[in-house]
């Protein structure tokens, strides 16, 4: 058996076909019969099935079922530096060249074959209603931060997801990248970030979530940090990824958290209810649980203040 793979053109439009063949001899002539067509399977299984029955691959190898992975877009809080801009909306329904910034969020994320993206909504949350998405709603929004944030959605907490800030403009590309990660808890760091504050005094660059990463592109220290210039550093740009272990990893830190913090200092926290995302990275570092870089080089830009939106606006990813 084999896989036979052709491209037609329809309409200035070009389609894939891959069949599973099989060749016989019949009556002293050599014919062809079609096993099964496979051309709705994601491009890594079409291959990894060519790679089995050209004997590259043991069967215990192949996995026929296509990864169900969720997104999680963090979306309740009011975006107050924007001022006017988000009088009467939630920053990520800003638009950039016609699209929301959470539409085009949405479109990369769905690229990369991620089709189940819940949202949770906070201030005017009625005024984000895209049809192809689920939500969850933090009706505390003005008391808490984007860590607790997060755990309103806790039920879909139930296998592998991507975890993303709604205040980030990134390209396919970077959650491509991303989920090439084998590690239990991912995140996704900058190295070539400074560029971005040049010129940005509405938002300095005291103010980014730096990590310090060792060898092996771990993290050693994150949140916001002053760094030395001989430590190997980046931005954390608001976007990880836990495997199904990774993400009971974190809920157990973050229930421990909850019980022995709340209402007192976590981290660089004031209180528990105000932390980030990075303090309890920094939390499980600190516990010994290893939190994988995955590196990018630019391809992404956060939306904070008027001047990061006109510059947004201006230029391209």
């Amino acid at each position: 058996m084999y896989v036979d793979s052709a491209k037609t053109k329809i309409k200035g439009r070009t389609y894939s076909r891959h069949l599973i063949r099989r060749s016989y001899r019949e009556g002293g002539k050599v014919k062809q019969e079609t096993i099964a067509n496979i051309s709705q399977c994601p491009s890594d299984v079409i291959q990894r099935i060519k790679d089995l029955l050209a004997g590259k691959l043991v069967p215990a190898e192949l996995n026929l079922e296509e990864k169900k992975m969720k997104a999680i877009i963090i979306a309740a809080g009011p975006g107050s530096r924007l001022k006017h801009l988000t009088n009467d909306k939630p920053k990520c329904m800003l638009e950039f060249s016609g699209k929301t910034l959470l539409r085009t969020q949405v479109e990369a994320l769905k690229a990369c074959g991620i089709e189940d993206i819940v949202v949770i909504k906070g201030y005017q949350n009625e005024k984000i209603n895209y049809p192809d998405l689920r939500y969850y709603i933090n009706d505390n929004y003005k008391n808490n931060n984007i860590l607790n944030s997060l755990f309103y959605a806790e039920p879909e907490m139930d296998d592998e997801v991507v975890i993303s800030y709604s205040d980030i403009l990134y390209s396919e590309n970077v959650v491509a990248r991303l989920l090439k990660s084998k590690a239990d808890i991912s995140i996704v760091v900058d190295i070539d970030w400074r560029g971005y504050y040049e010129g940005r005094t509405d938002h300095p660059i005291e103010q980014a979530e730096n990590v310090i990463l060792d060898s092996h592109n771990d993290v050693i220290e994150i949140g916001k940090i002053v760094t030395n210039k001989d430590d190997v550093h980046g931005e954390f740009i608001g976007m990880m990824k836990c495997t199904k272990r990774g993400i009971e990893i974190l809920k157990r830190h973050f229930h421990r958290a909850k019980q022995l913090f709340r209402g007192k200092p976590y981290q660089r926290a004031a209180t528990f209810e105000q932390a980030y995302l990075t303090d309890i990275i920094q939390d499980m570092v600190d516990l010994g649980v290893p939190i994988h870089c995955v590196i990018i080089e630019r391809g992404w830009r956060e939306i904070d203040t008027i001047q990061d939106y006109e510059r947004a606006i201006e230029s391209e990813l």
